[in-house]
């Protein structure tokens, strides 16, 4: 009887541990279609990286269709989520840090540059791009999906 027990706690602790992780996992895929907007004047970003040969060759799989009125090849790659490339920042090498620091707070920059490694290149996301629709992502063959912030609006005059 004590084995039984003993063998349905353990189970029960592995479920719950599957459970957490897959909770942990979703908050980085940045699933958003859980029917929570963001609060008034606040917007989210999501942060990916990867590696690239050149920033030519980030632009170009971020930016430029692959056919006239085609899709990007980042669109190709995230087929649960039509991204708006006109709310997509990208930057390569030692512009990196210019654009976490012109968007995120200290302590987001210093997680976000750790969790790139070595990576070259970063991209940005942001929460319009998504037109309202709702979306799922996750890596990409070129790109780690890092996670999101959601960041206050600036003020409007």
């Amino acid at each position: 009887m004590t084995s039984v027990l003993a063998a349905i706690f353990i189970l029960a602790v592995l479920l719950l541990l599957y459970d957490l992780r897959r909770r942990w996992s979703d908050r980085r895929m940045g699933a958003s279609s859980d029917g929570q907007a963001l609060p008034p004047g606040f917007t989210r970003v999501h942060i990916f990286s990867g590696v690239f040969d050149t920033e030519a060759d980030l632009f170009a799989y971020c930016f430029t269709p692959i056919t006239d009125n085609g899709p990007e090849p980042l669109n190709l790659d995230l087929p649960e989520a039509s991204v708006n490339t006109r709310f997509v920042e990208a930057a390569f090498d030692d512009q990196i840090q210019d654009v976490l620091s012109q968007y995120l707070p200290s302590a987001a920059r210093a997680r976000f540059s750790a969790l790139m490694r070595d990576d070259n290149a970063l991209l940005l996301i942001f929460e319009a791009a998504f037109d309202g629709l709702d979306y799922r992502l996750h890596n990409t063959p070129r790109l780690r999906h890092l996670g999101f912030e959601t960041l206050a609006l600036p003020a409007q005059d």
